[in-house]
């Protein structure tokens, strides 16, 4: 059902904070109408405040999505955490990590709204900048192991790796989805072109001119 334009009192017990309802209400929307469908006044009504109440947590349309996104993908670094426990060795955690959450994120109904409109201006923003900087505590979490387990070059800082791996995630769910929804052909990609970069980042060198 559409998101309704009425709400009980969110002042009433029993009910979970404003912030937590503002969130669910707007992730119900973007599911169900699309992000560029979203609008502030109508997530204020459906929770059941004033729109000076929603605009204290949220000024704008694009921080509310961000909110909802980070909130999902914070539960998926929890979910990946716990299936990484048993993977010891640094390329084969660091693919599967990036595979899971590229799963994830193609079955989480958030996600799916903002990927299912590529065109829309709103969408490019944020898969732009603000999408990698969601993503990179994810990817980020894997590395380390990576490069204590000899993956990365010493001289490769570490956080430059996961930024750069993050954009390679980033364009997978933005402009490569038939790849990423086929685990086989992920996993094969990702061995044969991500980890031989890793491995070797830092070695090749521009020859003087």
């Amino acid at each position: 059902m559409p998101v309704s334009d009425a709400a009980p009192d969110w002042k009433a017990k029993n009910q979970l904070p404003l912030y937590d309802r503002i969130l669910q209400a707007a992730g119900t929307a973007m599911e169900q109408e699309g992000i560029d469908a979203l609008r502030l006044d109508r997530v204020a009504r459906a929770v059941g405040c004033s729109r000076s109440s929603l605009y204290r947590y949220f000024d704008a349309k694009e921080a509310l999505i961000l909110a909802v996104l980070e909130k999902r993908v914070i539960a998926m670094a929890q979910r990946i955490e716990i299936e990484l426990e048993p993977v010891e060795d640094p390329a084969d955690r660091l693919i599967t990590g990036i595979v899971r959450a590229v799963e994830l994120a193609h079955s989480d109904p958030q996600f799916v709204a903002l990927f299912s409109e590529p065109n829309s201006p709103t969408v490019v923003r944020i898969a732009g900048t603000a999408l990698p900087q969601l993503l990179e505590p994810v990817i980020g979490a894997l590395l380390p192991l990576a490069a204590d387990g000899g993956l990365l070059p010493e001289d490769v800082p570490t956080e430059e790796a996961a930024r750069w791996v993050v954009m390679i995630v980033v364009g997978l769910l933005t402009f490569d989805s038939s790849r990423a929804a086929d685990r086989d052909a992920l996993v094969q990609y990702l061995e044969r072109f991500l980890i031989p970069s890793l491995t070797g980042a830092g070695t090749w060198r521009r020859q003087p001119s």
